[in-house]
C-alpha cells in the first residue's frame, strides 16, 4: 500500500489500451502528473545503499542482508546447517520485491529452492526461523500451503501456465526432499541489526528460549521476563528506595 501521494488536480488520468502509465512531477509545484513512459522526459535518481557483502554472497538491496544461492539438492534440515556454518541462515523472504531478486538467482534450477520458512514447530502455523508471526508477507502457490503432517517446509519455485514460467511462488513440501537453497547473512552490524554474525544479540531478559528475538531488529519474540519491558526488554521496573524516617 503507498502512503504518500501528490497528485495534482484531475490526476492521475486514465490510460487505456496497452500503454504504459508514468508519473512526472512538475520542478515548480511539485504536484504528480501521469503520462505514457514513451515521452522523453528529465529523469531524478535516487542511490541505493547496497550491503557490503564477503566472497560469494550477493548483495541484496531489497533486504539489506547478503545472500547464496547453493544448487546442490539437500534435505531442509541439511541446508539450513550448511547455511549456519557460513555465518548465515536459510532466507527470510519479507517483501515480493526481494522474491522477484530472489527468483532471478534462481532461473536455472528447475526444482526450486529450500527458504526458511516452515511449520515444523505447529502444524499449519508457518512462521520464519526467527519465530516471529507479525510479518504480512507471502506468495503462495495455487491451492497452496498444503497442510499436511508430511509437508512442513517451504520452498520458492517457478509457477507455469502452459509451457511458459509465469511467476515465482512458495509451495510446501516434505523437509526430506532434496532442492537447492538459498542462505542469508548480514552484511554487519549497524543499523541495530542482530544476527549470527553479530556481537549484538538477543536480550538476556526476552521470554522463551535462549535467542528468541527478531534476528533483524532485536525485538523480543515472545515477551519479557517478569520485571521487564519493551520492544527489546532492556528496561526494568524502576525501584524506589524507602525513603520512610528521612528528613
Amino acid at each position: 500500500m503507498v502512503g504518500f501521494t501528490n497528485w495534482d488536480s484531475l490526476e492521475p488520468k486514465e490510460h487505456t489500451g496497452n500503454q504504459d502509465s508514468c508519473v512526472t512531477v512538475n520542478s515548480s509545484s511539485g504536484f504528480w502528473s501521469s503520462t505514457g513512459c514513451s515521452s522523453k522526459r528529465g529523469r531524478v535518481c535516487e542511490e541505493v545503499k547496497v550491503a557490503l557483502c564477503e566472497d560469494g554472497w550477493i548483495p541484496s538491496s531489497h533486504s539489506q542482508t547478503c545472500v547464496m544461492v547453493f544448487g546442490q539438492p539437500a534435505h531442509w534440515t541439511v541446508a539450513r546447517k550448511t547455511c549456519r556454518e557460513h555465518g548465515g541462515e536459510l532466507v527470510m523472504i519479507l517483501n515480493k520485491d526481494t522474491n522477484r531478486f530472489l527468483a532471478d538467482q534462481i532461473m536455472s534450477l528447475e526444482d526450486g529452492v529450500w527458504i526458511g520458512f516452515n511449520d515444523r514447530l505447529t502444524e499449519g502455523s508457518f512462521k520464519w526461523l526467527d519465530y516471529v508471526e507479525d510479518y504480512e508477507f507471502t506468495i503462495w502457490a495455487d491451492h497452496e500451503p498444503a497442510i499436511a503432517e508430511d509437508k512442513d517446509c517451504v520452498f520458492l519455485h517457478k509457477t507455469i501456465t502452459g509451457n511458459e514460467t509465469t511467476g515465482y511462488a512458495w509451495s510446501v513440501e516434505n523437509c526430506t526432499k532434496k532442492l537447492g537453497f538459498i542462505c542469508e547473512s548480514f552484511p554487519g552490524c549497524h543499523l541495530e541489526k542482530n544476527g549470527m554474525i553479530c556481537p549484538k544479540t538477543c536480550s538476556a531478559h526476552c521470554k522463551g528460549k535462549e535467542n528468541s528475538c527478531n534476528r533483524r531488529t532485536g525485538v523480543c519474540s515472545f515477551g519479557c521476563e517478569i520485571g521487564f519491558h519493551g520492544d527489546t526488554c532492556e528496561t526494568g521496573k524502576t525501584v524506589i528506595p524507602n525513603l520512610r524516617g528521612q528528613p
